[in-house]
C-alpha cells in the first residue's frame, strides 16, 4: 500500500474514532499524552511519516492496537 493510502486511511480512521468518542483535537491530545499541534498535523496531512510512539499513543487513547487505524475498514471500530 502506498504511503499516501496508509495515511488517508490512518486518517479516516482517527477521525471516525475521535467522533464516536466525541473527541476534539485537544481533548485527543490530551488522551494520548500528544501535543494538540501534532494532531492537526496528522489529521491535515502534514505529518506524513508520523512516529511510532506517536501512533501507539492514538491507539492507546482509542484502547484499539495500531494495526486498527491503519487497516482499511472492513468492519466498524470499537468504541
Amino acid at each position: 500500500m502506498a504511503n499516501f493510502d496508509l495515511m488517508a486511511t490512518f486518517n479516516e480512521n482517527i477521525r471516525e474514532l475521535m467522533r464516536l468518542h466525541g473527541l476534539t483535537q485537544e481533548k485527543l491530545a490530551k488522551k494520548s499524552g500528544l501535543q494538540q499541534p501534532a494532531i492537526a498535523r496528522l489529521l491535515n496531512d502534514t505529518d506524513p511519516n508520523p512516529k511510532i510512539k506517536t501512533l501507539i499513543a492514538i491507539a492507546s487513547a482509542f484502547e484499539v492496537e495500531v494495526s486498527d487505524l491503519l487497516r482499511k475498514k472492513r468492519k466498524k471500530l470499537a468504541v
